[in-house]
């Protein structure tokens, strides 16, 4: 690719991302605007930078690392607080089903008490939703539409 092609990829926003690893290199710019363009990059890779992120403990610079590390702090911490989204997509389904279904779409242990389980392996219920909620909502909604 000659350098007129990239201009042209450039001015039409088609231009390849570059790697994370080339990101977090250039965060160590002597260009001040190309260090906030690069941190913008990796904070717009989100989850994906991670892993160069961490690796960049190890460079020797200090301006890296310390942009690194930051970066790293944020994109962890936005991970954190971040609601697990669920769909709700469920028309006439067993109670039982639909917990076990919510726990494996949410990598999150559910179940019944034991004493009350026979009450609710008959139960049949239907709960939608026309967007995907957060997870606390969804076992609200759950209690609700079961009568738990």
């Amino acid at each position: 690719m000659t350098a007129a092609n990239l201009v042209v990829l450039v001015l039409w926003g088609l231009a390849p991302e570059p790697p994370a690893g080339a990101l977090v290199a250039q965060l160590g710019s002597a260009r001040y605007a190309e260090r906030e363009a690069a941190t913008r990059a990796l904070q717009d890779l989100g989850p994906e930078a991670l892993p160069a992120l961490r690796s960049a403990r190890e460079s020797k610079d200090p301006e890296i690392r310390g942009r690194a590390a930051a970066l790293r702090d944020r994109i962890e911490s936005d991970l954190m607080v971040r609601p697990t989204l669920v769909e709700l997509d469920y028309g006439d389904r067993p109670l039982t089903e639909v917990l076990a279904d919510l726990g494996r779409r949410t990598g999150i242990a559910l179940r019944f008490d034991p004493d009350n389980a026979a009450a609710w392996r008959d139960r049949r219920i239907t709960l939608r939703a026309d967007r995907p909620v957060p997870f606390w909502q969804a076992i609200d909604r759950l209690c609700e539409v079961a009568q738990i």
